[in-house]
């Protein structure tokens, strides 16, 4: 007797392509749900790389991946008919619009769902541009296979039910019928499959799921956890959760480096994104004087090149962003932080910094106009 176990979560459509592929094909196995919170040691164990289910253990061997263990179980158990085509330039194909899919589709789509205000609507585009192509993937055929199912459409399933939660939790709209008729009928062929149909998660559970889960991603960008832990009064969420704290300066780095980069309109919607991160940075001084408290501590040497480096950016790209009004705590612990002698001591030469920047600029801008033309 063949052994066959699958690893997943309940909610993951990456595992629920699995699911449909092994029910297709009729084969007998057993489900081991996985709290990704706290991994199991066999988890571990069978995917010591990513760390994430699906997992397909098949006789004691792991398959990881949802599209290698698609087309494991395809040619593994091909006396049903096959999900991919036999010719290879068509197999090709579907593979190449399958890793569009999951390094692109369902990325930008995840991106638009979990940001908010002007992040979203930046997200909004790609993630729209991204569904064209797929649109376009459709003309002339009733599934993304061809005239029956197959291997593309249990990749682009996910569509068929979770871009409907996104959009419901997420307070986004993306599947516009104007705009694609052609999905929106596959939706409708694809959901009508009876395995389909009948293995979906429970619509109201996902709904509470990515809720929460939004309402996470979005706590973690303002950098405050706050369905995870519970502050205690006047202390910050980052105290609780340290990796917020280099996800905050990276995001605040490359909103700065952007606005930095670029000129006109792209200039001003960096700008605007820009002082949306450095609201977020000013709140964690709320009632302090350094960030670490009331003494100098790890989190004023993290943010420490604000005290001088975005001066620098100001002064060599003509725009605004430490405004005192705005942002008076930043401001006042600048002056603060400056003043501290090993701080002082070794900021490097502003003359020879401001020279640096602006050559810095004009390559960026020269790069960016040739990449245009």
């Amino acid at each position: 007797m063949e052994e066959v176990k699958l690893f997943r979560t309940w909610s993951s459509p990456y595992a629920l392509r699995i699911v449909w592929a092994l029910k297709l094909k009729g084969i007998v196995y057993e489900t081991i749900y996985e709290d990704l919170a706290h991994k199991s040691c066999l988890l571990l164990e069978y995917n010591p790389v990513h760390k994430k289910v699906p997992v397909l253990l098949h006789n004691g061997i792991p398959i990881c991946e949802s599209l290698v263990i698609l087309e494991y179980i395809d040619e593994t158990w091909n006396t049903t008919a096959r999900f991919l085509p036999e010719d290879p330039l068509a197999r090709a194909t579907a593979r190449f619009w399958a890793k569009f899919n999951d390094d692109q589709v369902a990325p930008s789509v995840f991106r638009a769902y979990v940001s908010q205000g002007v992040e979203q609507e930046e997200a909004i585009g790609p993630a729209l541009n991204n569904l064209d192509i797929v649109e376009k993937q459709l003309i002339g055929k009733k599934f993304f296979s061809g005239e029956s199912f197959g291997f593309l459409d249990l990749v682009f399933g996910w569509i068929a039910k979770y871009l409907g939660i996104f959009e419901e939790t997420g307070g986004i709209k993306l599947l516009e019928k104007e705009r694609f008729p052609l999905i929106l009928a596959w939706k409708d062929r694809f959901s009508d499959i009876p395995v389909i149909k009948e293995n979906w998660p429970d619509h109201e559970k996902l709904i509470t799921k990515f809720q929460l889960m939004r309402e996470y991603f979005i706590s973690a960008d303002a950098g405050c956890s706050y369905q995870i832990v519970k502050p205690q009064a006047h202390s910050t969420c980052i105290q609780y959760n340290p990796n917020i704290i280099s996800r905050i300066v990276i995001r605040v780095l490359a909103s700065v480096f952007q606005a930095f980069t670029t000129q006109g309109v792209e200039q001003e919607k960096a700008t605007v994104h820009t002082l949306e991160k450095l609201d977020i940075v000013e709140k964690q001084l709320t009632g302090k004087n350094f960030f670490s408290g009331e003494t100098l501590g790890f989190l004023d040497l993290v943010f420490g090149w604000i005290a001088v480096f975005l001066e620098i950016v100001e002064e060599t790209s003509g725009i605004k962003l430490l405004d005192k009004e705005r942002f008076p705590l930043i401001s006042a612990w600048k002056e603060r932080f400056s003043k501290i002698p090993v701080i002082e001591e070794t900021w490097p030469d502003r003359e020879k910094l401001i020279s640096k920047y602006h050559h810095m600029r004009a390559y960026f801008l020269a790069k960016a106009a040739a990449n245009k033309g």
